[in-house]
């Protein structure tokens, strides 16, 4: 994998694909640790030449909220099977502005390929590749069923936001329930991580891990509406919750229920 930090304007890189297919990206900016890029309107089962006139095309998304495979990143999406650098070319044209923001990858050619060509396996690869759930982990932790889950997040919140409100209630359920409840909000959160960023301009992992908490307490019509759009775009300063990933475990310590940490997936 090549060096994220030496990623400088113009730099290509082809991302290796399954079945063979190669996708590229391209550097149009940087800021600090953040790169800027543009998905290329490349897919192939060779490596491009620098010269490929197809390098210097923006690939077009089917996203309605954004015309072009255009992104900030931190790094490499951690899915991403490698990625080789080519060379660099000189950004002489037009770039439209975005401030969406993901982990750097060059899929979106490969999903529309897997729609005209392998239509049946195109939830497979993403599911491998977005890591909605890592498997072994959370078959291993007590869950509830989404049903139950988010009726009792309307129970713990049904007016505001309150924390303490919310831990009283949490303390009157049973031991298994609470530990149920917080490791399917851990599974709710990670579905929410995978969600590109859309026109924040102040980030932090802590900050989207916030914002999160608070899509997640405002209910699942909240939620789905934020996963039908394929984005976040809550203020991540104003719209933040950080209260709840405290109060599972504070409800066990107020009912003096026991526990093992090892019990308890991570909320992050």
């Amino acid at each position: 994998m090549y060096d994220f930090d030496k990623l400088k304007i113009g730099d290509v890189l082809v991302e290796k694909l399954p079945y063979g297919l190669y996708t590229c990206l391209v550097i149009i900016k940087t800021v600090e640790k953040s790169k800027q890029y543009y998905v290329a309107d490349y897919i192939n089962t060779t490596l491009p030449k620098l010269t490929d006139t197809r390098l210097k095309q923006i690939y077009p998304t089917k996203n309605p909220f954004s015309e072009f495979a255009i992104s900030w990143a931190e790094e490499y999406h951690d899915s991403s099977i490698d990625f080789e650098y080519i060379g660099n070319i000189e950004i002489d044209f037009h770039i439209p502005k975005n401030n969406e923001h993901f982990l750097m990858n060059a899929r979106d050619p490969f999903w529309d390929w897997m729609e005209d060509n392998m239509p049946e396996k195109i939830e497979e690869e993403k599911d491998k590749f977005y890591g909605i759930e890592d498997e072994i982990e959370i078959n291993n932790k007590m869950q509830m069923d989404d049903t139950k889950f988010w009726k009792m997040i309307d129970h713990l919140f049904p007016d505001e936001l309150d924390e303490q409100y919310a831990i009283k209630k949490l303390t009157k359920y049973p031991r298994e329930e609470i530990i149920s409840f917080h490791n399917t909000l851990a599974k709710h959160l990670e579905v929410l991580e995978k969600l590109p960023l859309k026109n924040n301009k102040y980030n932090s992992d802590d900050a989207f891990l916030y914002t999160r908490s608070f899509i997640i307490a405002q209910g699942l019509e909240y939620y789905n509406e934020t996963l039908e759009d394929g984005f976040i775009e809550e203020d991540l300063v104003e719209d933040s919750f950080e209260e709840l990933l405290e109060i599972t475990e504070e409800a066990l310590e107020r009912a003096n229920y026991s526990y093992d940490y090892q019990e308890l997936l991570e909320l992050k």
